[in-house]
């Protein structure tokens, strides 16, 4: 470590050197970002804190700077670029969901909306009819879950610079947040959620359900279904097929059909989808259907955020944080399949 340079510098370099040892891009790094290191921020933040003494031996100046809140908060900075990055590539699901704020941890009722305004013919005189937007059947009772882990950090994978397995920590944690929503995208699939009007989702009644293992047929009955399913206004959706949602044994199969039949849909597998099960989906912004939850005003998907280190721990410590939750909003642009 270069101790010629100001330690509030080597603080200040911190955001952007510990995430260029992690591997992450970073554009216009400060000029000492080479400098930063996990040992070098654990020794600048010692030599800033309170108890530092000149004659302390560099690695007790390391011990005292890695209790210290500015380097949690350094490393906490670090990790969420990690994060971040690998949930957004693991949270597959993501392309068929919408995401939806909702302002707290209350249970609440998201109502469908008769968005379906048809446009009628002007008569002789000009005459512009009128139309009201209307509630239709929507989720009801839904709610944000909060999951969480904080952890520590050895002294020894601070002092020997271990960055790869800092790196590999925080991207599994990522991933982990993605598993988790996932989850819940499937039992919200597979649930048949009653909906505020007090039927289930997924009826025959509804034009939304075909009993049949997927295969080419099936999966051409099922796009004629979106088509035609009747809106609240009595018109046909028209809705074409975007999106093949499958159990994940199914998802060999299911790609070599879509490759087969040349049809514009993209295939996503979900571990957690009973075996055999399968859903087709219309575009989510013409038609959105399932929704994951996020807490108003969030801005990272999973929070990591600086933590108070156990009693006698040696090292330093952070804390993870994901609000999520998934439903389904109503009945339309989504057909069920399966035996």
């Amino acid at each position: 470590m270069n101790l010629e340079i100001n330690p509030r510098e080597i603080l200040a370099a911190a955001p952007d050197g510990l995430a260029m040892q992690m591997g992450v891009a970073v554009k216009s790094p400060h000029p000492f970002a080479d400098q930063v290191s996990l040992s070098s921020l654990a020794h600048a933040c010692g030599r800033l804190a309170p108890t530092y003494r000149a004659a302390s031996h560099d690695v007790a100046i390391m011990g005292a700077g890695m209790g210290t809140t500015d380097f949690s908060r350094q490393l906490a900075n670090a990790a969420q670029h990690l994060v971040t990055r690998t949930f957004s590539a693991q949270a597959q699901h993501s392309a068929f969901c919408i995401p939806l704020d909702v302002r707290d941890f209350s249970p609440i009722d998201l109502p469908g909306l008769d968005t379906e305004m048809a446009l009628e013919a002007i008569g002789q005189l000009g005459e512009i009819q009128w139309g009201l937007v209307s509630t239709i059947a929507g989720a009801s009772q839904v709610r944000l879950a909060t999951f969480a882990k904080a952890f520590g950090l050895s002294r020894q994978m601070i002092i020997n610079d271990q960055h790869s397995s800092f790196a590999r920590m925080f991207e599994s944690l990522g991933a982990s947040g993605a598993r988790t929503e996932a989850k819940l995208v499937a039992a919200a699939l597979e649930g048949n959620q009653v909906l505020d009007d007090g039927e289930e989702t997924f009826d025959v009644l509804f034009g939304n359900v075909l009993a049949e293992a997927l295969s080419g047929a099936a999966l051409g009955t099922a796009m004629g279904k979106l088509r035609t399913q009747v809106l609240p206004n009595g018109q046909l959706s028209d809705l074409a097929a975007r999106h093949l949602v499958v159990s994940g044994e199914l998802e060999y199969t299911a790609r070599q059909l879509v490759i087969d039949a040349g049809v514009d849909v993209e295939v996503h597998a979900l571990a957690y989808l009973t075996a055999g099960r399968w859903f087709l989906l219309a575009d989510p912004k013409i038609q959105p259907t399932v929704a994951t939850l996020r807490l108003n005003g969030s801005a990272q998907s999973v929070r990591v955020e600086q933590a108070r280190r156990p009693t006698h721990f040696d090292g330093s410590a952070v804390k993870a944080t994901t609000d999520l939750g998934a439903t389904l909003l109503g009945r339309f642009g989504i057909v069920r399949g399966g035996v």
